[in-house]
């Protein structure tokens, strides 16, 4: 079985399968990304904990090299020092919390349990010190007899816009952030990778160890306290041999009095962040609603091997952390073998996060926060909605596909692109669609459709009956032109599931 899930909560969940289609799909569909450190001024973590630290000549430093490259450089490093030091601190916690509730959740798959972790590396230690909940990742590693594997990628510089000075601050992050990853794989008793050209080789090294992987019981002292962490050392005999295990032990407390679902499925939404006992993923699209309203749209997908009933909350909060609308929904059972549910919400232009929390019928909760900006995108005296997809059933019904993934008893796909036009102008607006075939390479649709005025906007909409398509993974593509004028080229990847 394998499955995937990004520790943001914002990209693509699959649930353990062994459908390895699934799996490349939901890889190029996002999110396997990091900190792009890159701007008017650069400070990275490694510097920023410097400057907090008062390391001599740390600020200094940062300050000569950034003025060389622009008069924003000049003043700019202590603000950009805090806001990285912030940033820094956060994605620490983020991904601990992630890691924490990832192992609690794989605790219920039968074993091995392996986690392999596709990382730009962890800034660990932005406080000057580990984190506190390093522990707490630790004991549910070691009770859930999880093995972890980061892979940590040595940075692409190539098209950085940056001079010989910068370019080595951010290959010493790099070496800082992987610094972070090792600490926290070596806590679990995992192991660290570092990732130059291809991972191959990496994922065959990690399959051979996981086929010598074994459970080693050690007899604990009578008198020792429950939740009191003990050091273990294994070695081999054998000097050939590597060994990694966990550098300790936690005899876990007694178990307390479990949550009201409700309760606990509620207090995730408002805590925020990401959480993996229920698998979902969830997609959002974005267009004009009339004036200068905009209209979010999302999608929530779960496997029909999800325990049922599925409750479902979710809202849309603005930059403030306010609530700007919210729902509940409860899923009774799975429709063609997963869990479908589609909303929205009418608002002002903007920035919002977007928060689903989601039970299953055991009581296993996961959630995700996605941030979501409310906006036309601009080409010249033109505005577009991005692409808008839904899908067909045999009733003639219309779904939302925010996700990408198509059922199979889908007959039909309906890419739109909605223009926005300026009074007195007369454009010629058109879109190619086409579709594309991952796998054989063979483009199963094209069209070119010219845009019709509808009310206050001009509309481009394809049509492809997709009911004999075969399963696999595809690309929609939309080029969008203004008579012979490119305006911009947006893709979806999809998803065809089996019969």
């Amino acid at each position: 079985l394998v499955g995937l899930v990004t520790t943001s909560g914002l990209g693509p969940t699959v649930s353990p399968t062994t459908d390895r289609s699934a799996i490349r799909f939901a890889l190029k569909s996002k999110l396997l990304f990091g900190r792009r450190m890159e701007g008017p001024v650069l400070v990275t973590f490694r510097e920023a904990l410097d400057i907090n630290q008062e390391v001599r000549g740390a600020a200094a430093a940062v300050a000569r090299r950034e003025c060389a490259i622009s008069a924003a450089g000049c003043n700019g490093v202590s603000q950009a020092a805090r806001a990285a030091l912030v940033e820094g601190r956060n994605l620490e916690e983020q991904q601990l919390d992630a890691l924490a509730d990832l192992a609690q959740a794989m605790g219920r798959l039968p074993e091995p349990r392996v986690v392999i972790l596709l990382t730009s590396g962890i800034p660990f230690g932005m406080d000057g010190r580990p984190s506190k909940k390093m522990g707490a990742v630790r004991e549910l590693f070691s009770r859930a007899q999880v093995r972890l594997y980061t892979l940590t990628e040595v940075p692409d510089l190539v098209g950085v816009s940056t001079a010989g000075d910068r370019a080595r601050a951010l290959l010493a992050n790099s070496q800082f952030t992987y610094s972070g990853a090792q600490s926290v794989a070596s806590a679990v008793g995992g192991s660290a990778m570092r990732v130059i050209g291809q991972g191959d080789r990496f994922f065959e090294r990690i399959e051979r160890e996981v086929s010598s992987y074994y459970r080693l019981y050690v007899e604990v002292p009578a008198a020792t306290r429950r939740d009191h962490a003990l050091t273990i050392r294994v070695r081999s005999l054998r000097p050939s041999v590597e060994v990694s295990a966990p550098s300790g032990l936690v005899i876990p407390a007694a178990p307390v009095k479990a949550e009201p679902t409700n309760d606990a499925l509620r207090r995730q939404l408002a805590r925020g962040g990401s959480a993996f006992g229920a698998p979902f993923s969830v997609g959002t699209m974005t267009r004009m609603a009339g004036g200068t309203s905009h209209q979010i749209a999302f999608e929530l997908l779960l496997p029909g091997t999800v325990a049922a009933p599925v409750n479902v909350l979710f809202a849309l909060m603005d930059e403030a952390g306010r609530v700007i609308a919210s729902g509940q929904k409860t899923l009774a059972a799975p429709t063609m073998n997963e869990y479908r549910l589609s909303s929205g919400f009418t608002t002002a232009a903007g920035e919002f996060q977007l928060r689903v929390s989601v039970a299953d019928g055991s009581g296993n909760i996961g959630a995700s926060a996605s941030r979501v900006v409310a906006k036309t995108i601009a080409s010249g005296s033109v505005s577009t909605s991005g692409l808008f997809t839904t899908w067909q059933d045999r009733d003639g019904a219309r779904h939302l596909m925010a996700t990408g993934h198509l059922p199979a008893a889908a007959e039909a796909v309906e890419p739109t692109v909605e223009f926005y036009v300026p009074a007195g102008t007369e454009p010629h607006l058109r879109v190619e669609f086409s579709i594309r075939h991952d796998d054989t390479g063979r483009v199963v649709y094209s069209t070119n459709v010219d845009a019709q005025t509808t009310g206050d906007r001009y509309v481009s909409q394809g049509h492809w009956i997709s009911g004999s398509a075969e399963p696999g993974t595809y690309t929609l593509m939309a080029r969008l032109f203004d008579g012979t004028r490119e305006l911009g080229t947006y893709e979806l990847p999809m998803f065809v599931g089996g019969g």
